[in-house]
């Protein structure tokens, strides 16, 4: 194998937001432990700059020189983009994360975090152990957000890294509590462990830490749902910024919740000043089924109102809910803004209560009415609604099936 000499040269150094894009196969835990040996390369050795894959290495192991340590890293980053067999790919991983464990220097440690987070899932999931000793005893707090990050692209299967991920929830840097937060919530269910602690979070000094701490409390299924709902609705009633609080709106629709006081706090939100917050308000509000019963004003002002053509379209699917088991409340409510001078002026809306109406089947028979007018609409996709609407609800009923004859 060839000695690493003095010079050389790096087409790109790849930052901690770098990434490369490389189809990999199938990894399998064992290659954490792999090393290169002179029995598992062949003369036709990959390279890159001019130097072989255990050139590289070496300059790796033994260079006493940061710089040219993480730039062995980096040429094999790109060794395993222009290579494509796996067993080369699967060494170069088992590097990566050998490297994150044991060099002395934080810059060659981030270059092999950075590394490992571009791997496909299959390859970066060999290096879980390393992460998540990483998670634990790393120093450098840029390795740490890096780590995180790399987790969260895990999913369920960080599971083994819950204890250090909840642990970096008290780290100094804001970026690591947001990143850890993130892969907590990104984990799932097996993180309610953390729902104390993500719960403190959403009082951080920082906003990324109070989003990441909304994001994950909405999605690891706490038990107690009530009192993560009050934590989530606090961040609600304090943040200003629009984007915050859609954050919040989806985190209670995740969460589940549907008593009175999470209703009313969404159902407020119709009245905001954002767009997108109202679009966000109303489809949480369709989550919630039934209990939205309990805030029929601010519904109603949105579906004959709102100045948003999807907020209205949105707030059709829940007039059904106000009027529950009173199909003909049902089709006055919609019926007024179909056809008339009330009508709604956009196709959209028109579209969405035809489509409403027909979903009531049989029972629907009053609105035949309104729909056989709706034919007439100047718009030839309100007609086509309308038709199938009316087809839903004279359709016969199916004829009873003949009982089998006894043999």
């Amino acid at each position: 194998m060839g000695e690493a000499t003095t010079g050389f040269v790096v087409g790109r150094v790849i930052t901690m937001s770098g990434r490369l894009v490389r189809p990999f196969g199938i990894l399998t835990l064992a290659i954490v432990c792999v090393v290169i040996s002179p029995d598992r390369l062949t003369a036709e050795e990959p390279e890159f700059g001019g130097r072989s894959l255990s050139a590289w290495n070496t300059m790796l192991k033994e260079d006493t020189v940061p710089r040219k340590r993480r730039a062995a890293l980096v040429a094999l980053g790109q060794i395993a983009v222009q290579t494509d067999n796996n067993d080369t790919d699967k060494l170069i991983v088992a590097i990566f994360s050998k490297t994150l464990r044991t060099d002395a220097s934080p810059i060659v440690r981030r270059q092999a975090a950075v590394l490992i987070g571009q791997q496909r899932l299959e390859y970066a999931l060999g290096t879980l152990t390393d992460l998540t000793e990483a998670m634990r005893s790393e120093q450098d707090a840029e390795i740490r957000r890096e780590v995180a990050a790399i987790l969260a692209g895990f999913g369920p299967l960080a599971k083994p890294a819950i204890v250090p991920l909840t642990q970096a929830l008290h780290d100094s840097d804001a970026g690591v509590r947001t990143a850890a937060a993130n892969a907590l919530g990104r984990i799932g269910a097996d993180a309610r462990t953390a729902t104390a602690e993500l719960m403190a979070k959403t009082k951080d000094p920082e906003l990324s830490v109070r989003l990441a701490a909304v994001f994950a409390l909405g999605r690891i299924e706490p038990e107690d749902t009530a009192t993560v709902a009050s934590a989530i609705l606090a961040v609600l009633n304090a943040e200003k910024n629009a984007a915050t609080r859609r954050e919040v709106l989806q985190a209670l629709r995740f969460l589940g919740d549907r008593s009175e006081e999470v209703v009313q706090a969404v159902a407020n939100c119709l009245k905001d000043d954002d767009v997108e917050l109202r679009r966000e308000a109303v489809i949480v509000l369709g989550k919630f089924g039934s209990s939205v019963r309990s805030v029929p004003q601010p519904i109603e002002k949105a579906f004959t109102d709102d100045a948003d053509t999807l907020v209205r379209t949105y707030a059709v699917r829940l007039i059904r809910h106000l009027h529950q088991d009173h199909s003909d409340a049902f089709i006055s409510a919609l019926g007024q803004r179909l056809t008339g001078a009330q009508a709604d002026p956009e196709p959209e809306v028109r579209m969405a209560i035809c489509e409403e109406l027909g979903s009531l089947g049989a029972a629907g028979k009053a609105a035949i009415p309104l729909l056989r007018e709706a034919r007439r609409d100047p718009q030839l996709k309100v007609r086509e609604a309308a038709t199938a609407a009316l087809r839903q609800i004279e359709k016969p009923p199916a004829p009873a099936s003949s009982p089998r004859p006894q043999p």
